[in-house]
Formats: C-alpha cells, sequence, structure tokens
C-alpha cells in the first residue's frame, strides 16, 4: 500500500494514475493515513488501465528487463558489462523479493553476508552503490514503490598515495618481461612509455597508430570508452618505435593474443609472474603512475601531462590549445623506457620458444579442464549457482 511514514504523526499518501505519481501529507495515525489513501484511490480513478497494470516486480525481473533496457540507453556499453556482474550477485541475494520488500534489516543483512564472504569496504559499498541505483531507478523513472530508507555504507579508510618505480626497477621489470614472458614485452613498454590505461593498451588498433605523425590516438569505440569519452593523442618515444615498426601480428589489434583475438582481459598471470621476478608489488596501473611520476620529474607541466593522461583539463588552458599545435612535441622522449634487447631479437625468441602442438589425447573417463580465465556469475562466494542471464 503506498502509504509511507514522513515523521512522527505525518504520512506521505502516493497514488500513480494516468502514468503520473500523486502525492499528500497527511497528518493523524496510520489508519487515517490509509482512509486518506483509499478515498483519493476512487477520487483519481484508480480503476484506470494504467493503474491496474501497476504491479510491483521482483528485483531480479526489473533488473533483467526495465533496468537493463533503461541502462543501455543512458551509459556505456562497456560500464555495463562491468555492472552485470554486481547485478548478478545481488540478484542471488534480493532477486525474489519485490523492489518494496528490500528494506534496511534485508539491506544490513545482504552487508553482512558480504563481509562475512571476504569482501573489504570499497568492494561491498561498490554493490550498496548499484543496488541503490537500481532502486533509485525503479522509483524515479519508472514509479515503482520502493521500501524507505538510505543506504548505510560501510566506512573506508583513506586511500593511500599513488607510488612509482624507479628507473632502477623498471630496468629489471623489462628484462624480466624480455626473460620470463617475451609476447609480453611490447605491450608494457606501450604503457611505460604513454601512461595509457591498460585498456586502451589492449584495444589499441592498428590505424590509431600514426608512425609518420608520432602519435598514438586514444579513440572511443565499441570496445574501449575512455572515462572522459574525450579522444586523444600521445606522442610515441624514440624507445617505443622500432616495436610499433615491427611485425603485425594481426590485422587489426596491435597487442593479439596468443589465440590471434582481442585481449578480453588483461594477461594477469603473465604479468604477476614477471612482477614478482623483478622483485616489484603493485598492479599494472602501477606503470601509468610510473609514467607521470618521471614525466614530472623532467617536465614540470601538470597541464601537459593531463592531456597526455587523458584528465579533465583546466577551462583556461583549454582555450589557448588551439594556438600551440606543436605543444605535444615537448612531451616526446621525455619518459624513455627501453628494452635492452630489440624486436627482431624477441620475434625469434618467441618463434623458437613456440611448443610443438600436439594431438589432443583425452582420456576416457576424465573431464576436460575449464579455462582458468572463463568468466562466470557464479564465482562470487556465498551464492549458490545462478539460472539466469543477464546477456550481453
Amino acid at each position: 500500500m503506498p502509504v509511507y511514514a514522513k515523521s512522527k504523526g505525518k504520512w506521505r499518501v502516493r497514488l500513480w494514475s494516468a502514468g503520473k505519481t500523486k502525492d499528500w501529507v497527511v497528518e493523524g495515525t496510520k489508519r487515517e493515513a490509509q482512509a486518506f489513501e483509499a478515498a483519493k484511490r476512487v477520487e483519481v480513478g484508480a480503476s484506470d488501465p494504467a493503474e491496474a497494470r501497476r504491479v510491483v516486480p521482483t528485483f531480479s525481473d526489473f533488473c533483467l528487463s526495465e533496468y537493463k533496457e533503461f541502462v543501455l540507453g543512458q551509459i556505456k556499453s562497456s560500464w555495463w558489462k562491468k555492472q552485470k556482474y554486481v547485478l548478478a550477485t545481488l540478484i542471488g541475494y534480493f532477486g525474489g523479493l519485490k523492489l518494496n520488500q528490500i528494506d534496511q534489516a534485508k539491506r544490513r543483512s545482504y552487508t553482512a553476508r558480504r563481509v562475512a564472504d571476504g569482501l573489504g569496504p570499497v568492494s561491498v559499498n561498490n554493490e550498496l552503490r548499484v543496488l541503490g541505483r537500481v532502486l533509485s531507478v525503479a522509483n524515479s523513472e519508472f514509479g515503482y514503490p520502493v521500501a524507505a530508507g538510505k543506504i548505510s555504507y560501510l566506512r573506508e579508510r583513506g586511500r593511500s598515495r599513488a607510488t612509482a618505480w624507479t628507473a632502477e626497477q623498471m630496468t629489471a621489470l623489462l628484462k624480466a618481461c624480455a626473460d620470463l614472458e617475451p609476447r609480453l614485452l611490447p605491450l608494457v613498454l606501450l604503457i611505460a612509455n604513454t601512461g595509457c590505461r591498460n585498456g586502451e593498451a589492449l584495444a589499441l588498433t592498428w590505424d590509431n597508430v600514426d608512425l609518420e605523425g608520432g602519435f598514438v590516438r586514444f579513440w572511443p569505440s565499441e570496445e574501449w570508452q575512455p572515462k572522459n569519452d574525450k579522444p586523444r593523442e600521445v606522442p610515441i618515444s624514440d624507445a617505443l618505435l622500432p616495436w610499433l615498426r615491427g611485425p603485425r601480428h594481426h590485422p587489426n589489434w596491435v597487442f593479439p593474443s596468443r589465440a590471434g583475438s582481442r585481449f578480453a582481459f588483461w594477461p594477469m598471470l603473465q604479468w604477476t609472474r614477471v612482477r614478482d621476478a623483478a622483485g616489484l608489488t603493485g598492479g599494472v596501473h602501477q606503470l601509468r603512475h610510473t609514467f607521470a611520476s618521471h614525466f614530472l620529474a623532467d617536465q614540470p607541466d601538470l597541464v601537459l601531462l593531463a592531456e597526455v593522461l587523458g584528465h579533465s583539463d583546466v577551462a583556461v588552458t583549454r582555450l589557448y590549445k588551439h594556438m600551440l599545435p606543436d605543444h605535444l612535441a615537448r612531451a616526446r622522449n621525455v619518459v624513455n623506457f627501453a628494452a635492452q634487447v630489440g624486436p627482431a631479437a624477441i620475434a625469434a625468441k618467441c618463434r623458437w620458444s613456440e611448443p610443438t602442438r600436439k594431438p589432443d589425447r583425452t582420456v576416457p573417463g576424465t573431464v576436460p579442464r575449464t579455462p582458468t580465465n572463463a568468466v562466470s556469475i557464479e564465482r562470487d562466494k556465498g551464492f549458490e549457482p545462478s539460472t539466469f542471464s543477464l546477456g550481453s
């Protein structure tokens, strides 16, 4: 029943009629508010077809139909690909509940469950934000009643400052790449010498590599959309140039996977092996921090760095940017990490290190191994395997 507690002695009455919401504030007891609501329901014509069809859906039904359609029309498709796995986890817990049944008690129970699963405050809060967004859209865009009360988030510790590797540590990392994972070396060199995001590097295509102009373009596409949706050009350093001039292993992707297609995810196993061998700690994003640190050490220009990294620029600086057609030339070779071997040597090493393909001999009675990089909704801890699909 659409009667909500507003404050002590006051009640909010909400009705839907002809596709629109009508609200009143009633003073008195809840019974009096319900009587007012019944009278208004007759007055505004609650029996019209639009009201009769308005049945509060379950969380699962709403997410898989109306919310998905609404979100895909509002946000980037790449963001939906990430969000749908969080939604799968939420549906595993709230799926059978109607939207107006997900009250504060059930939300607190979910938070406790996820903490018991071993998730940290940041991860739990990210899931709760998605839950809050779903409920907000259901109420504001579709007019469905939702349970009252704000979502309580866990307290997060302050994020640590970004750290960077030294030139000596970068030399050790590049050597480990050449020795252990030679196919990973060109990819690491691109990120280290341009400061791009790993998603931008994996989605880089040859038509966005301008060898004559000396730039790499990071353009929004179906495969990758930058955070600010703004395309940018980054100069190619002298140390990176020979790696982009070498033979192309794919007509489209600059860095194809071993299977000959685009990387679906960052090759974490290979990266971890190389990083550990170099005696370092940190994720691949630390290459971006390292680029920024070494860039500012030799070229203390925050505005230029923001442009190279694709961060939001200062409004006043944008007014004068068209007057400086060659201003990005200052960024060339500011960061110039070079490997101790050349592209030809790595190509030869990769060719000789290719394992001889043997015929597939499946032992009778054994179960084929599942790929370790397979993405599954059922990987979330604490939930039974799901029987639904969020689609692509």
